[in-house]
């Protein structure tokens, strides 16, 4: 059985299904014939997943984005299958982090090259995620992104969205246990990856490397609308970690308790919850990469408990 597309249409805005056709035309040039699967509404993907996998496919290509990656990341684990990005969604977050070309045209060129590589999912609330679930800020920010704002698509409508909510911080009162340290705290967000981009390429995570058997926790504690405004911009760069106000830890298992339920996403898709369970699953998911990609990368702070 040849490569399978799940392909999902409403990724993208709605465009994921037009830049599908351009790829598939161009691994069919390549001697490659992709069939397609189309979702149609929540957990389609990995339905499908699953139904491919049992029918023999070995090779799965996640048509969307980092939402659909997660879907099918999950119904793919521990199967022996292995899993393609083609980026077709608004952040693409996980595909930058892997080192996945976002050009189509690079995309399909390299699509012979790709090597495979197992890498580490993470679970919340007995859902799988792969590149990032969080809450706070972060979480409202990326309800507003996918709402849509304006024309902005990617890192611009994260932005725009961004500004949108600096009107209404609303931290939040947590208490969160990471391993044995057990920390209460004021937050403007918390983030738990698997990998270091989100909002369509900001650098919120850097330290995290999707193979490396733990996850990485940022925590952005209470700050001013002006000091948050001001400081944004280090995102880009990873360099808003050496901020007072933010903190790195790295573990296997993490719980997070709100008190109320909170906005949260999982893969950059929208839920409320009042407490999360997180863990990670090493190197449980086969996925085709460049060969470059998954360098390791230095921990910014080793795991210490917050003062």
């Amino acid at each position: 059985m040849g490569p399978v597309c799940i392909l999902n249409p409403s990724a993208g805005r709605g465009t994921a299904g037009r830049k599908w056709k351009r790829l598939r035309e161009g691994l069919k040039r390549q001697g490659y014939d992709v069939e397609t699967l189309v979702t149609t509404g929540p957990g389609d993907a990995a339905r499908l997943t699953g139904q491919v996998i049992s029918q023999g496919a070995k090779v799965i290509i996640a048509g969307g984005g980092d939402g659909t990656a997660g879907q099918i990341a999950g119904a793919a684990a521990w199967s022996g299958a292995a899993v393609v990005l083609a980026p077709l969604g608004t952040g693409n977050d996980l595909a930058k982090g892997l080192g996945i070309p976002l050009n189509r045209t690079l995309w399909v060129k390299r699509f012979p090259t790709l090597v495979y590589r197992k890498i580490d999912i993470g679970m919340v609330n007995g859902q799988p995620f792969v590149n990032q679930t969080g809450v706070g800020f972060d979480a409202r920010v990326a309800r507003k992104a996918n709402l849509g704002i304006g024309p902005f698509t990617g890192s611009l409508a994260y932005l725009a969205s961004v500004v949108s909510c600096l009107r209404d911080l609303n931290p939040s009162e947590v208490e969160i246990r990471v391993e044995e340290f057990t920390l209460q705290l004021k937050i403007l967000l918390a983030a738990f990856a698997n990998s270091r981009y989100v909002g369509g390429g900001l650098n919120l995570v850097p330290a995290a490397v999707p193979d490396d058997g733990v996850l990485n926790l940022v925590i952005i504690e209470e700050v001013s609308a002006a000091e948050l405004l001001k400081s944004f911009p280090l995102i880009f760069s990873g360099r808003h970690v050496d901020h007072p106000a933010v903190s790195h830890w790295r573990g296997k298992s993490f719980t997070l308790n709100c008190g109320k339920p909170e906005y949260i996403h999982i893969d950059g898709e929208i839920q409320k919850a009042d407490r999360l369970e997180i863990s990670v699953k090493p190197r449980c998911l086969n996925m085709l990469v460049p060969p470059e990609s998954l360098k390791r990368l230095k921990a910014i702070k080793k795991l210490e408990p917050a003062t």
